[in-house]
């Protein structure tokens, strides 16, 4: 007799067996997110790309000619995964961007010391228990979007795009922050150069934070680390 199998729509799979799971974002349901624009140059500059984080995250298809981060995923969850995206005001850095850079000290990194500096700054100023919407008292995800230029040459440097977790047990409204999201404003410009694919009809390519809010989600990488076998 051929085994029936069903899935339970009620379950969000992906959090319950994923890869990556211990506090990761949840793959169903509307979930809250944060995005925190780092001021590394001039303020002048940096409100002008304002906009563009917002529609890179929240924009329609329609707007950028492809997806947004949440366009991207309430498309690909088949409607089961609701993100929204607050873009908070500008935050400019307690030191200049070589300390965070350089910052090395037991388990903490540079990010780390940005992430707790940003989060205090905003903490009488956001709710953040209400970014937690599967009450386990993690924040659901940050992200911490830079202004300083990207470094294309090398995805080990400080200014590129990756996804990583806080072991800090401050708390913000009763919520520890647990994975976070880091990377820059220039992934937002299409860029022929440095993409394998058509960016021509671009308005905004939001594939980066695509990418990485899958990590955000639980997901791992799907290709081999090793260029050699890539």
């Amino acid at each position: 007799k051929k085994e029936e199998y069903s899935y339970n729509l009620e379950i969000d799979s992906l959090h319950t067996n994923g890869p990556l799971v211990t506090h990761a974002m949840p793959s169903k349901g509307d979930v809250k997110c944060l995005v925190i624009p780092i001021n590394f140059i001039s303020k002048n500059k940096s409100y002008s790309i304002s906009d563009n984080i917002n529609n890179a995250f929240n924009g329609s298809s329609d707007d950028i000619k492809y997806e947004s981060v949440s366009s991207y995923y309430l498309k690909s969850s088949n409607h089961l995964l609701n993100l929204s995206f607050k873009i908070l005001d500008w935050y400019t850095p307690n030191y200049d961007f070589s300390y965070y850079e350089s910052y090395s000290k037991k388990q903490e990194t540079g990010v780390d010391i940005l992430l707790a500096e940003a989060l205090s700054y905003y903490n009488d100023k956001v709710d953040y228990s209400s970014y937690d919407s599967d009450n386990d008292g993690y924040i659901d995800s940050v992200w911490l979007i830079y202004n300083s230029p990207v470094d294309y040459q090398s995805n080990d440097s400080f200014y590129w795009a990756f996804t990583t977790q806080t072991e800090s047990t401050t708390t913000f409204d009763s919520k520890k922050a647990s994975y976070y999201a880091f990377a820059g404003t220039d992934f937002i410009t299409p860029n022929q150069d440095d993409a394998s694919y058509d960016v021509s009809d671009l308005t905004y390519d939001a594939h980066t934070y695509i990418h990485e809010t899958g990590h955000l989600l639980g997901l791992d990488d799907y290709y081999d680390y090793d260029s050699e076998y890539a």
